[in-house]
């Protein structure tokens, strides 16, 4: 360090032929069968690329490793719906009568996942998004549009094949699960529209 004389000496070897020299010895080195895009795979070469992921892939991963869709179907997790919806619950303990909740949808979750995804991405690229990784959005959820997506085991495995050695945070996590509410709604007692009392929130638009 700080050693002015020793460095230069390199320097000065580099400069006449060294640099030939090293290519000559590593031109009749020994490689076998080593490849220089044929990358170890090992514990840093996985942080590197979970560092290094798209914005898409850093939110579409952690869908993966949570295995929760916000704004999900409690009785098919599965299935989510796009965006922000309202829905009035019925609870005369704790709101008196009835209370209007707001609750998040798929895309918001993107967004909160991960901050790049907020500025310029539109519904319509994470959309395209989605069916490239295998969902489809040609049917409802609770009556609004939404995505359906396939089995978490194999997601999971289509992610594990371009990340191969992939460790997930919880490998128990087999199957899509409902997300846990946080409006104290635990009576599920909801009216539509109509004045109808249903075990199912009726979603209607905010927007």
């Amino acid at each position: 360090m700080q050693d002015e004389a020793w460095f230069k000496a390199i320097s000065n070897q580099l400069e006449h032929r060294g640099y030939e020299a090293m290519l000559l010895d590593l031109m009749n080195y020994e490689l076998g069968d080593w490849h220089p895009r044929r990358v170890p795979r090992n514990n840093g070469l996985l942080d590197q690329q979970a560092r290094s992921l798209s914005a898409f892939d850093s939110w579409w991963v952690e869908l993966l490793e949570s295995g929760t869709l916000v704004g999900c179907d409690p009785d098919n997790p599965s299935r989510a719906i796009s965006n922000k919806y309202g829905c009035i619950v019925k609870n005369p303990v704790l709101y008196g009568n009835e209370r209007h909740v707001t609750r998040l949808g798929l895309y918001d979750q993107a967004r909160s996942i991960e901050p790049r995804l907020r500025s310029h991405t539109s519904d319509h690229a994470l959309g395209d998004f989605l069916k490239m990784q295998g969902c489809e959005n040609k049917k409802r959820v609770l009556r609004r549009r939404g995505w359906s997506f396939p089995p978490l085991l194999e997601c999971r495995k289509a992610w594990e094949a371009r990340f191969r050695g992939w460790k997930w945070r919880n490998a128990n996590i087999t199957e899509w699960q409902a997300e846990e509410q946080d409006d104290n709604d635990d009576d599920g007692d909801f009216e539509d529209g109509d004045g109808n009392h249903k075990q199912e929130p009726i979603r209607e638009p905010l927007f």
